[in-house]
């Protein structure tokens, strides 16, 4: 088998995605921003996703529920069991939280360090009364989770810390599982 090669800054956000597939129900995703690591973990999870790509040519990659229009653009207009935040463009990532905080009570963002503060503002995230957050610092990209649930929270905080091969082992399972669309 031949290997493919995804840098590890691109899938530090698997380990988390990872876990919370495992310890809560999570059936129904939206997904803003199309990726080979993400996409395809919902996907061998079974869950009913919708995904939002402004890249005409990516959405054609996926065969499942792929809407091409601006992260920004796109309406909300049910809830989710899980929202997750990975989009170009990159001034689209606030927009696309504050609009989530109405529709789930579960968000997971990606690329949340201190150093792409300039790309993504995310200091400017107005988080709702009753919502928490914690910052997962896997490798050199962060992914931060919101919550309303503190539930959820405490059980995060219980998150074993991931190295480098456990990544790599993630993401491989998640490439060997069959796309059931």
């Amino acid at each position: 088998m031949n290997d493919i090669f995804i840098p590890l800054s691109s899938i530090s956000h698997l380990p988390v995605l990872k876990y919370i597939l495992n310890t809560f129900s999570v059936k129904n995703v939206l997904e803003f921003g199309v990726g080979y690591g993400s996409t395809k973990l919902f996907l061998a999870h079974e869950c009913k996703l919708t995904s939002i790509e402004s890249d005409f040519n990516w959405c054609q990659k996926f065969s499942h529920n792929v809407i091409h229009c601006r992260p920004r653009e796109y309406i909300i207009e049910k809830l989710y069991d899980l929202v997750f935040i990975d989009c170009h463009p990159s001034e689209d990532r606030l927009d696309c939280l504050q609009k989530a905080f109405s529709h789930t009570s579960l968000i997971v963002v990606h690329d949340t360090e201190p150093i792409s503060e300039n790309e993504y503002g995310y200091s400017n995230v107005k988080i709702p009364l009753g919502w928490s957050y914690l910052d997962c610092t896997i490798n050199p990209c962060w992914t931060t989770i919101f919550t309303n649930k503190s539930k959820i929270i405490k059980l995060l905080q219980n998150m074993q810390q991931f190295d480098d091969q456990v990544i790599i082992d993630i993401v491989k399972s998640s490439f060997t599982k069959k796309d059931k669309n």
